[in-house]
């Protein structure tokens, strides 16, 4: 873009009082027609941000894609299906880790190991947290069990956690689920952990998923 004048070709009724208003003038049309351009740009074609192999396109349709490892926002999560061994619940009221996981899903920007049954936050901001559920208490009397999503054993997320109560001995199979947004710092865990608020019945956990991924700064 060629520096602009300082005369003006102004010929308004305004009256140009000197150069330097003239020039600063004809850098605010140039600055104006170079946006045009760029908006002209951004909206009739696509934008693509990386290389060929890995990177994040906004393509001239609006839709938005990812193309490459490690590319697009933090995710991951672990699961478990048909499970059929307890977690043993020694002590009413105390929380116990839930060990139940077998089974790493995808993941990107973020530890996941069902091995270690959490999921391990590489970039500090807000996720969406949700866990599924599905138990029967032991045989024995029914029990009240309180699950929630937490960052170690001392440390709550917020509203993440749900109650359910389910009987013992009649086959009843109860079902709950933790959703919820939270801020975390890189280094965080998300874990599942459960107590039984009611007794000391243990539980089988049949189904369980914990995902993360991230929304927001």
């Amino acid at each position: 873009m060629p520096k602009p004048t300082k005369q003006s070709n102004y010929r308004g009724s305004q009256r140009v009082d000197s150069p330097e208003k003239a020039y600063i003038r004809d850098v605010d049309n140039d600055l104006n027609q170079l946006f045009a351009k760029f908006k002209d740009f951004i909206e009739f074609n696509s934008l693509t941000v990386g290389n060929t192999e890995s990177n994040m396109a906004v393509t001239d349709t609006g839709d938005l894609t990812f193309v490459g490892s490690n590319t697009g926002l933090p995710y991951g999560g672990i699961c478990r299906i048909e499970n059929s061994d307890p977690t043993t619940i020694l002590v009413s009221g105390v929380k116990v880790l839930v060990t139940a996981f077998d089974t790493d899903g995808p993941g990107n920007n973020m530890g996941v190991s069902a091995t270690n049954n959490k999921l391990t936050i590489e970039k500090t901001g807000s996720y969406l947290v949700n866990c599924s559920i599905t138990m029967d208490s032991v045989v024995g009397a029914g029990a009240t069990f309180e699950w929630e999503v937490m960052n170690g054993s001392a440390n709550a997320l917020g509203c993440l956690h749900t109650d359910r109560s389910v009987s013992g001995g009649g086959g009843e199979t109860g079902a709950a689920s933790i959703s919820g947004i939270v801020h975390l710092e890189a280094g965080d865990v998300l874990e599942v952990w459960v107590e039984n608020e009611t007794g000391t019945q243990n539980v089988i956990i049949e189904d369980i998923s914990l995902s993360a991924v991230q929304v927001g700064g």
